[in-house]
């Protein structure tokens, strides 16, 4: 004889229940299982592409170098100023003939000197080391000096005065020169010189033995040429600007002065020539000249 068991409604329903939660998470987990295989086989996401780069700047060049000075040059037209001091020789007194001879001075010791000023223009040319040019100046001067000799002998006594003055001197020379370092320039110069210049001679005397006097003066002006040489240096501080040193030895020759000196006596209120004295007086115009200058040249 079996055994039936025989379920209420109530226990029916809650089987039921018991089996659809049971299909229900079956067919989750096979779900959750496909989607995890078919992540499994998806290759790896690709990450977005960066952006390239941005290439650097490069650095800015680095600014050329100054270009260097030019080195001195002294080529070309120049002109400028000068000015200096000039001394010179003296007057020699001879006699030409008789009279008071004896009483005449043999020279009258005017040493002239003084001031000297002007401008100057010139051209030069430079190759290497070696520079030769032309340069002429003229300059107003004041170069005088004067002298009174009295001599006295038994017979007679004379005095005699000279002077002698330039008063404006110029020079046309060549200069040839050369420079140790390339401010610098050591050069010799030489060429024509020319000057005014003014000459006085004076003489008076007595006669004791015939007691007799006189006088007689020559004032003489000239414009005399000559010839002119020396040396300088000069140093060139900016591309366009020097300033030079010059010595310069002149002679502008001689200036000859020939006069006679006669003495008279008075005799019954009429003047009677008693001696006559010739007298040749040679003037020397050749000195020297010192000075400072400075240039400016033009391109």
């Amino acid at each position: 004889m079996g055994v039936r068991f025989r379920l209420g409604f109530g226990a029916t329903s809650m089987i039921r229940r018991d089996a659809i939660t049971a299909l229900a998470s079956v067919a989750f987990g096979l779900g959750l299982a496909t989607q995890l295989a078919s992540a499994a086989e998806l290759p790896p996401p690709r990450h977005a592409p960066k952006a390239p780069r941005q290439a650097k700047a490069p650095p800015p060049a680095p600014a050329p170098p100054p270009a260097p000075a030019p080195s001195p040059n002294y080529t070309g037209f120049y002109a400028g100023l000068n000015a200096g001091g000039g001394f010179e020789d003296t007057i020699d007194n001879t006699v030409t003939f008789g009279g008071i001879a004896a009483a005449v001075p043999g020279q009258l010791n005017t040493r002239p000197s003084g001031f000297i000023g002007g401008g100057q223009i010139g051209y030069n040319w430079q190759t290497g080391l070696f520079v030769w040019g032309i340069e002429t100046d003229f300059q107003g001067a004041n170069i005088t000096g004067g002298a009174t000799v009295t001599n006295s002998t038994p017979l007679a006594t004379l005095t005699a005065a000279g002077n002698q003055k330039i008063e404006w001197f110029g020079t046309l020379r060549g200069r040839v020169g050369w420079t140790p370092t390339p401010p610098l320039l050591i050069y010799a110069t030489g060429g024509l010189a020319y000057g005014h210049v003014k000459t006085d001679v004076s003489f008076s005397g007595f006669d004791r033995e015939t007691v007799s006097s006189g006088a007689t003066a020559i004032t003489k002006d000239d414009t005399r040429a000559g010839w002119t040489v020396g040396g300088g240096a000069e140093w060139m501080f900016a591309s366009q600007w020097s300033i030079k040193a010059e010595y310069l030895f002149y002679d502008l020759g001689t200036e000859s002065i020939d006069q006679t000196l006669n003495t008279f006596s008075t005799f019954s209120g009429m003047s009677v020539l008693e001696t006559s004295t010739g007298i040749h007086s040679a003037a020397h115009y050749h000195g020297n000249i010192v000075r400072g200058g400075v240039n400016y040249k033009f391109y």
